[in-house]
Parts: C-alpha cells; sequence; structure tokens
C-alpha cells in the first residue's frame, strides 16, 4: 500500500468512511463525485484481495478514485483477515457490508437498483459466495449453515425489490460444492509446500552445523599433533 503511486485527488472526489459493524471494528470507505448530482448514481461494492490473510480496503484507493470520477458511488469495505476469523466469517462480513449499502444509498445519492460488484483475487471468491448465497440459497446451504451471522434482513430484502439486482461478473463453471472442495484442496497443497520448504531449511542448517562441527574436530586434531611434535609457534 505504502509502495503504490498515490493518485491525487484534485478535489474531483468526496472519501468518507463509515462504519459497517461497530463492536466487530468494521468500517467501508465511500467514494463519490463532488458536487450534487441530478439523479441517483449508480453504485459498486469493491472487495479487496489478499489471499484472505492480508489486504486492506486502502490498497483499492486509486481505483474507488478513479471509478467515481465516472460517475459511480463506490464502497469499499474492510473484512476480518484469517486466522481471525474463516472464509465463512468473512463472507459475513461482505453480507454487513451489502446491508450498509443498502441502508445509505440513497444518503449518498446512489442508486440501489443499480447495484455492480466488483473484486479482485480472494475477494472476488467472498464477493461470488456472497452474492451466490442471495441468489440461489438453495444450493448454497452447505456455505449458509456455516456462515457466522445470519444473512442480513436488508440485504434479503434486496432480492425482493421490484427493480432492485446484485449484478456480478463472474465465470465459475461449477457448483458450490466443487468450489469449496478445490479451495480446500488449493489451501491444504499451499501448506504442504510451505511445510515442505520449513523441513528442507532444518535439514540444511543441521547439515550445514555438522559439517562445521566436523572441521572444527578435524582443526582440533591438527593443533594437537602440532602442539606434539613441537610445530606450533
Amino acid at each position: 500500500i505504502r509502495s503504490q503511486p498515490r493518485m491525487h485527488n484534485s478535489g474531483l472526489v468526496d472519501i468518507v468512511t463509515i462504519p459497517v459493524r461497530k463492536c466487530l471494528g468494521l468500517s467501508m470507505d465511500v467514494y463519490k463525485p463532488v458536487g450534487e448530482v441530478k439523479e441517483p448514481l449508480p453504485i459498486i461494492l469493491d472487495v479487496h484481495g489478499g489471499g484472505l490473510i492480508a489486504g486492506r480496503k486502502e490498497q483499492n484507493r486509486n481505483l474507488g478514485i478513479q471509478l467515481a470520477r465516472r460517475g459511480y458511488i463506490v464502497f469499499i469495505p474492510d473484512y476480518h483477515l484469517v486466522p481471525e476469523t474463516d472464509i465463512f466469517g468473512q463472507i459475513s462480513d461482505i453480507l454487513d457490508a451489502l446491508a450498509v449499502i443498502e441502508a445509505k444509498a440513497a444518503e449518498f445519492g446512489g442508486n440501489i437498483e443499480k447495484l455492480f460488484v466488483t473484486a479482485d483475487s480472494a475477494g472476488a471468491f467472498l464477493a461470488s459466495m456472497a452474492v451466490a448465497s442471495l441468489h440461489h440459497p438453495a444450493e448454497m446451504q452447505p456455505v449458509i449453515r456455516r456462515l457466522e451471522r445470519y444473512i442480513p434482513q436488508k440485504v434479503q430484502a434486496l432480492l425482493h425489490t421490484a427493480a432492485a439486482v446484485i449484478h456480478l461478473r463472474q465465470n465459475m463453471g461449477m457448483n458450490i460444492e466443487h468450489a469449496l472442495f478445490l479451495f480446500s484442496v488449493s489451501g491444504l497443497i499451499f501448506l504442504t509446500v510451505a511445510v515442505a520448504i520449513v523441513v528442507i531449511f532444518i535439514v540444511f542448517f543441521l547439515s550445514l552445523q555438522r559439517c562445521v562441527r566436523h572441521h572444527e574436530a578435524q582443526d582440533l586434531r591438527f593443533r594437537k599433533v602440532q602442539l606434539a611434535h613441537g610445530f606450533c609457534d
């Protein structure tokens, strides 16, 4: 975040931070064009990436400014990271963010009937799971049953509002069981590789120590021989 180029705002975009769940310490940045708007603007929920274990909403600041300059109200939330929670807690955090967006859309001049979701990397996974839980509750029961909190009523209301639609670009091509299975397998592979690297490092370190001790022992024996024969200064 510190090393990335910081886009100059030039006063064209207002950036406000609002709470999502104060008790959990979650907040969300809102980016909106400066000045009054003639009609409600489309809304974008953007979820940052970071492999589920890293990242924060500020890393997508430049994207928020660019989208707001183009006439969108942009909401970029934080979510808890692993191991503070698991993926089900993270999905719950995204659903809570959607509930706040539904409640605050009109206040920021947004049109809740034009709500879009964008995300990158792990954020795309969480956004896909959150939106799929709303649109396909029957198929998503394996996930919904394990959510940290119930799906907020305000988010559920989005699906029952006549013109309210959540748009999500996705290309999953698999059901939720397969997605979770592949995610679990990839996590297991990553853990296995990490453990293997640690083991290799430990073996290398122990071998290096053994070599050093062997050379020290040889040097000590050589010095004793020198002393015994009077060759040492």
